[in-house]
């Protein structure tokens, strides 16, 4: 008896799946692309391949595109954030290079105003999108820089790039960008302006890069002494963390221990309202 004919064989697989559900034909439909042959589905897909960091797609669909690439490295989502934005997100050096190359807007800033370079997550993208470039002083609708964007993120060797490279506002007041900015609670614990009186580190290593973002603004003129919208200085945050590498760093620059905050409260009272004895005895020799 002749066996059964095998099962036939299954469709080959598409080159980049498609995004789930009824919002991806709204997605392809709101892509912004000008009309040169070049369809909403080869910008999605492209969008796709650059937020995965894809390069050997990105060159694919360069190759592929004809009259239409100089709309397709162009090509952005509904929010304005073009592909070479999603490539530099990835942190694809390939991807980005195969962009820039096929003239890619290096400052395509999305509808808030950020630029690629704000979104850096990388000292060699960076360092890529600068050579080509790129504004170190750009800055988005709230009036931030790639500085303030990278310093927030904690990404010390970009910053150290951008201060390289033309980045001179480590005291721009309008977004409160200092040492203080630094030390703000989001970059060590949500619990520091809490209720809880026992303030622990949540991550070492968020802390141990916020520790190194101060020292690196400090070292290119931040101001010590600034304060917060509640008259609070880095100093004062930093009693509440209680550690003595951060206190000694803004100390040995130049910070004040008498300074008081909005309340009248001083770095030395802080301290000591939260029993943080080794911050009040390094606090207190320097009064």
């Amino acid at each position: 008896m002749d066996s059964p004919p095998p099962p036939p064989s299954p469709p080959p697989l598409p080159l980049v799946e498609p995004r789930a559900s009824a919002a991806a034909s709204d997605s392809e439909e709101e892509v912004d692309v000008d009309d040169a042959g070049l369809t909403s589905t080869d910008a999605s897909l492209m969008l796709d391949a650059a937020a995965r960091g894809d390069a050997s797609v990105v060159r694919s669909l360069l190759s592929a595109g004809g009259d239409g690439v100089a709309s397709l490295v162009q090509a952005a989502d509904s929010d304005g954030r073009t592909v070479l934005a999603y490539a530099v997100g990835s942190g694809s050096v390939e991807c980005v290079a195969a962009l820039l190359q096929s003239g890619a807007e290096v400052d395509a800033a999305d509808r808030r105003g950020r630029t690629p370079l704000m979104v850096a997550a990388s000292f060699e993208v960076a360092a890529q999108l600068i050579s080509s470039g790129a504004q170190t002083t750009a800055t988005d609708r709230r009036g931030q820089t790639p500085l303030h964007h990278t310093v927030k993120a904690k990404r010390l060797e970009v910053a150290d790039v951008l201060l390289r490279n033309g980045a001179s506002d480590v005291n721009a007041k309008d977004c409160r960008f200092s040492a203080v900015s630094v030390c703000k609670p989001d970059y060590f614990s949500e619990d520091i302006w809490g209720d809880e009186l026992s303030v622990r580190v949540r991550d070492e290593g968020k802390f141990l890069r916020g520790v190194k973002i101060i020292k690196l603004l400090l070292r290119n003129g931040a101001d010590v002494n600034d304060k917060d919208k509640n008259g609070r200085t880095a100093l004062s945050l930093a009693a509440h963390v209680a550690r003595p590498d951060l206190i000694r760093t803004l100390l040995r620059n130049g910070a004040s221990v008498n300074l008081t905050d909005d309340g009248g409260l001083s770095p030395l009272y802080h301290a000591l309202e939260l029993n943080q004895i080794e911050a009040f005895a390094q606090l207190i020799m320097h009064s």
